[in-house]
């Protein structure tokens, strides 16, 4: 398969993963559930 082929599936399921590992750390926390980001990352309302 092309790398083209591979950048435009791989990049989507990757992100909905980390939508889902995010999610589940969301829904598992306990007591408490510090979420923190890096400076460079996205504004907090980017994230869908």
């Amino acid at each position: 398969k092309s790398a083209v082929y591979n950048g435009i599936w791989t990049k989507p399921r990757q992100e909905a993963e980390a939508r889902r590992l995010f999610y589940v750390a969301l829904t598992r926390a306990k007591k408490q559930l510090t979420v923190i980001r890096h400076r460079r990352a996205p504004d907090w309302t980017q994230i869908t």
